[in-house]
């Protein structure tokens, strides 16, 4: 209880420091989305808590700048669920991550066709970070935004712990993929997973904070290394964190997509907040 407290006065204290901006703390459960973007948090393994435990999850959202600037805030009990490996997705979705509504929708297209698609990010990690994961997260599926039908899961990590690292090292193989900046990333899949998950992570488990990924790359390579097929459609993918357990936050300072679906307007940064509607992460 002391821990909720803590985390409700910072997130208050965020909210009205001098950056009068920030709107919050926002709810987990309610989509909050501008242009193309939203934020979710989504506490879809509640299940797992141990008897008697508690939670909380806020997010200081500052809807001027948005995506950037945005403070995720959480926290839960100090071990893992008794189901599953993570208790949630705190996360900035762009397009249609998993029926998600946006108010400037983007075109979904077979990862085949697709020419560019990569984010561009600058973020900040604090509180345990050996209690949760950072990573891109995205379904594909077998028709545009039809989640019924998911072919795959794909995650790239971006901060990953040693139980996450474990995890990916104890399913199958995939071969070790390297960027054009060199940058080598181990990939794995979870066959046992619905759908398979495919699973990115740096080869030498380091932070990747400030970085562009060039998800178009990726893709060609699952493709050539017949992981995944070039007819499965790419909707829209999320950023964020899963957390395992304790507390810690989470923020996202920049952010930008670069997608041959996606057209950036000034409504991007207009669009009055709105929720979703439907919204359901399956998480890992």
């Amino acid at each position: 209880m002391k821990k909720l407290l803590v985390l409700f006065l910072v997130s208050v204290a965020i909210a009205s420091q001098a950056q009068t901006n920030y709107l919050g703390p926002l709810k987990d459960k309610v989509a909050h989305a501008a242009g193309s973007y939203e934020s979710y948090l989504s506490p879809w393994n509640t299940a797992g808590l141990p008897a008697g435990g508690t939670y909380a999850e806020f997010l200081a959202y500052d809807p001027i700048n948005y995506p950037n600037n945005q403070q995720i805030y959480w926290s839960w009990p100090s071990t893992p669920p008794t189901s599953r490996g993570v208790y949630n997705f705190l996360a900035i979705n762009f397009g249609n991550y998993y029926d998600g509504t946006v108010p400037v929708p983007i075109t979904p297209k077979q990862v085949g066709s697709i020419t560019k698609l990569s984010q561009t990010f600058n973020l900040s990690l604090s509180g345990n970070t050996n209690g949760y994961d950072a990573v891109i997260d995205l379904f594909t599926t077998a028709r545009p935004n039809d989640f019924t039908n998911r072919r795959h899961e794909i995650e790239i990590f971006l901060h990953t712990p040693a139980y996450t690292g474990w995890y990916v090292q104890s399913v199958t193989q995939g071969g070790t993929y390297r960027d054009a900046g060199g940058r080598a990333w181990t990939v794995a899949v979870d066959m046992n997973a619905t759908p398979q998950d495919i699973l990115i992570m740096p080869a030498n488990q380091s932070d990747i904070l400030a970085a562009t990924i060039d998800i178009k790359a990726m893709f060609a390579w699952l493709i050539r290394q017949n992981v995944m097929s070039s007819d499965e459609y790419f909707n829209g993918l999320g950023l964020g964190v899963e957390v395992n357990h304790d507390t810690g936050a989470f923020s996202i300072n920049s952010l930008s997509t670069t997608y041959d679906g996606y057209t950036s307007q000034p409504t991007d940064l207009v669009t009055a907040l709105k929720p979703a509607a439907g919204q359901s992460n399956s998480g890992l």
